[in-house]
């Protein structure tokens, strides 16, 4: 699987490191193991870092799977805004997702710059550069501790 990531800040942080190619079932297999991690608490903010990942899906196919994920989920969602850091490739994708995530009470911003994306999220950019290269080490898995 194409992504890897860990939970933070005492569950308040999410960061998800995608490379490679990543197809519809990456995306739906990850996000249903991902809603059901225990360690994430309510209102939990997320930094995804895709800038070297390239979705094999289009940007219209994207309300679908939000829609599939989200909207028949029976307990509260857990993240509360995600940011999602892209390549120019990837953006459009990015986008789709804001908009679809809004329906569900994400509030979601795509961004070219991490720092941004950090500042964005009230998170210091230098500690989560560098937790990321940690994550970038580990095989390509989800945690198995979930």
């Amino acid at each position: 699987m194409p992504v890897t990531y860990d939970v933070i800040e005492d569950g308040t942080v999410v960061l998800e490191y995608w490379r490679g190619a990543v197809t519809r079932d990456d995306i739906m297999a990850h996000e249903h193991r991902h809603l059901m991690d225990a360690r994430i608490s309510p209102g939990a903010s997320v930094l995804v870092d895709a800038r070297e990942a390239h979705f094999g899906i289009t940007h219209e196919e994207v309300r679908d799977i939000v829609d599939g994920l989200y909207a028949g989920f029976r307990h509260t969602l857990r993240i509360k805004q995600c940011a999602i850091v892209v390549n120019s490739q990837t953006y459009p994708v990015a986008q789709a997702y804001e908009k679809s995530a809004r329906t569900y009470d994400i509030s979601a911003i795509a961004f070219s710059d991490l720092g941004i994306a950090c500042t964005w999220l009230g998170l210091d950019a230098m500690m989560i550069k560098s937790h990321l290269e940690r994550i970038k080490k580990v095989p390509v898995a989800l945690p198995q501790d979930i």
